[in-house]
């Protein structure tokens, strides 16, 4: 039996060649890499199987669906799903190709790593969805590019990328962040908000903040919630309310003005949150000051 399909069995559990005849491999001894490329994986669809090793599936679009004792989870596009070994489990067939990469890690790898984190508790995955690392990416494509070239020493680095790899995931699903990363992302929120103080009678959400950071939707809202115990929209909305003050108080615009000036969408809404903000209408306020 060619010695791949000995590996890929080691980490999926038991597959034939006929059920990955459409789906690229990329493996070493602890890790492999899946990527079904002109149809599906048909071990991936066969229902209620499992994997003897940890399943981290990085999703490209929503058209995956994963079926776990009943329930069905789609898939997140640009988000790490994590099923634990020996999960039953299969992928639902939708009608529309799904495009991802199943990372499958060595149990006992995967968790001789987790020790060297001093894990009290070890997490049991059901197909929980997570924010990637940055360098995540990077690490399978150089995977995939040693795995495929073949280079002299190409095997003791695939055994250094796959420990890359695995921390990266590790760091990633226990939400581990290093000083170097909070200050990193300390910068990016200060950008943002720097940016918001500077555009806030612009029309802006939660997608071009996040554009900004160069970050996700999802990714960027809780990184911002962490550095200023606000969503990036509550933030943005106490900006405007801040600058309608300040506005307000210099008596040269009408309660509409001030309302576009500050970037709300109509002078009703602005007086809604006004209101509720600080519990006078924004005429109330410059009547107070008179």
């Amino acid at each position: 039996m060619d010695i791949d399909i000995m590996q890929i069995r080691n980490l999926v559990g038991d597959v034939d060649a006929e059920q990955i005849k459409f789906v690229d491999s990329f493996i070493c001894d602890k890790l492999g890499l899946f990527i079904p490329s002109v149809g599906p994986c048909y071990y991936a669809i066969s229902k209620d199987h499992t994997h003897p090793s940890y399943s981290f599936i990085l999703n490209f679009d929503d058209h995956c669906q994963v079926d776990i004792g009943g329930k069905l989870i789609m898939s997140i596009p640009g988000k790490l799903s994590a099923i634990s070994p020996d999960i039953t489990h299969h992928e639902v067939l939708t009608g529309n190709f799904a495009r991802y990469i199943a990372i499958l890690i060595d149990k006992e790898f995967f968790e001789q790593q987790l020790d060297e984190y001093s894990i009290q508790v070890k997490k049991v995955f059901n197909a929980e969805s997570f924010d990637i690392k940055n360098d995540l990416k990077a690490l399978l494509k150089d995977f995939m590019c040693e795995y495929e070239n073949k280079m002299p020493c190409y095997k003791e680095l695939l055994d250094a990328i796959s420990l890359r790899i695995t921390h990266s995931i590790i760091r990633t699903v226990y939400d581990f962040r290093t000083p170097k990363e909070e200050s990193s992302n300390r910068i990016i929120i200060d950008k943002v908000i720097e940016y918001i103080h500077s555009h806030y009678d612009e029309k802006l959400d939660v997608k071009t903040l996040s554009d900004i950071a160069s970050l996700s939707p999802s990714h960027f809202s809780r990184l911002f919630k962490q550095n200023t115990e606000k969503s990036p929209m509550s933030y943005l909305i106490e900006t405007r309310l801040e600058k309608s003050k300040k506005l307000l108080i210099s008596g040269d615009f009408t309660v509409t003005d001030i309302a576009y000036k500050t970037g709300f969408s109509s002078s009703s809404h602005f007086a809604n949150l006004f209101t509720e903000r600080f519990e006078v209408t924004p005429s109330e306020f410059r009547k107070s000051l008179q």
